[in-house]
């Protein structure tokens, strides 16, 4: 299947271990274009509902979405302590995007995971 950076699609986790995000969850495409490109892995930052996490972000490294600007159909926190390559084949349907700003953010989330302050 063929995605594009900023979008939004199913992606099955499993199998895991430890604290992974696991199962069926609704994954923002990070990867670059370029890279998506190729049949191998697809970098992606898993979500999961809000509803999940109460009324206030747990790590500086969540990113807070709307059902309103996502296209999704709940609100969504996306995960970047769980930040993963995953294999292609893995990667379902799509079902939102993120506006340009809000992908802007979750780029600073992966600079600030790596410690890239430039």
């Amino acid at each position: 299947m063929r995605v594009k950076q900023g979008a939004i699609h199913w992606v099955d986790l499993n199998p895991t271990r430890g604290h992974e995000q696991r199962g069926r969850r609704p994954a923002l495409i990070l990867s670059r274009d370029e890279i998506n490109r190729l049949p191998l892995t697809v970098l992606v930052m898993p979500g999961t509902g809000a509803e999940h996490l109460g009324s206030g972000s747990r790590y500086p490294t969540d990113l807070w979405v709307t059902a309103a600007e996502s296209g999704l159909p709940k609100d969504t926190v996306f995960l970047g302590l769980q930040l993963r390559s995953v294999e292609a084949t893995r990667i379902e349907r799509k079902i939102g995007e993120l506006p340009p700003p809000r992908l802007g953010e979750a780029k600073e989330i992966v600079r600030y995971l790596i410690g890239d302050d430039a």
